[in-house]
């Protein structure tokens, strides 16, 4: 978490599956969150698709502008009754 991240900020997950369409997942920063200075976010399996996805983080806190951080891609390849494909 950034350095200045305060309570009631608010972070959201862009999950960018395959097909290009998008969910995101949202959170809300907690005074022991911000104590600890992390937060722990978790990705619904339901929100990602077998192939390439990637996932973007921003933080918007108040009436302050969201700030974009890194994207991540990552690869999802979910078994099937005859194994894993691949």
């Amino acid at each position: 978490m950034p350095a200045g991240t305060a309570e009631g900020a608010v972070i959201t997950l862009t999950v960018t599956r395959p097909d290009k369409t998008t969910e995101n997942v949202t959170h809300t920063v907690t005074k022991d969150e911000v104590a600890a200075g992390k937060v722990s976010m978790d990705i619904p399996k339901d929100a990602v698709i077998d192939g390439q996805n990637s996932v973007s983080v921003t933080l918007t806190q108040g009436s302050n502008p969201a700030k974009p951080g890194n994207v991540v891609d990552f690869c999802c390849r979910y078994p099937d009754p005859g194994g894993y494909r691949w």
